[in-house]
């Protein structure tokens, strides 16, 4: 992997302004907020985890922040994502945004273990 291209990360929880993990987005740069479809965020208490859903009228709130290298690997390390480990809690791929950016985003694998939790309406982890 080249680790000076640019990665962009699409975040939509704990990650975003003032969660409890933003300081790791501190050395970001922060884009601007958008939009992304085909997915359902469930609300898990702490956190909220997305999943794929065959609706692209399903969407979800985020903010896009153009990353480094190193802030990649401590994204993974939060999310417990290894690359092509099927015990990685999160997985990780690049989408597109309603506004035609790619970047990467986590989400959640195996939904069926998740059904008791709440759906997030309007996909928007702040406005709950």
């Amino acid at each position: 992997m080249n680790k000076n291209l640019n990665i962009f990360v699409f975040v939509y929880g704990t990650l975003r302004k003032n969660g409890m993990y933003s300081f790791l987005l501190n050395n970001s740069e922060y884009i601007g907020d958008d939009l992304v479809s085909g997915f359902v965020m469930r609300n898990l208490g702490e956190y909220p985890m997305i999943f794929e859903k065959d609706n692209p009228e399903s969407l979800i709130v985020i903010e896009i922040y153009k990353i480094d290298h190193h802030t990649l690997q401590q994204l993974d390390n939060l999310e417990e994502y290894i690359e092509g480990d099927e015990r990685s809690l999160y997985l990780r791929k690049t989408v597109t945004a309603v506004s035609g950016r790619n970047g990467y985003i986590y989400y959640g694998k195996d939904e069926k273990k998740y059904l008791s939790y709440e759906i997030i309406p309007g996909g928007d982890w702040i406005k709950k």
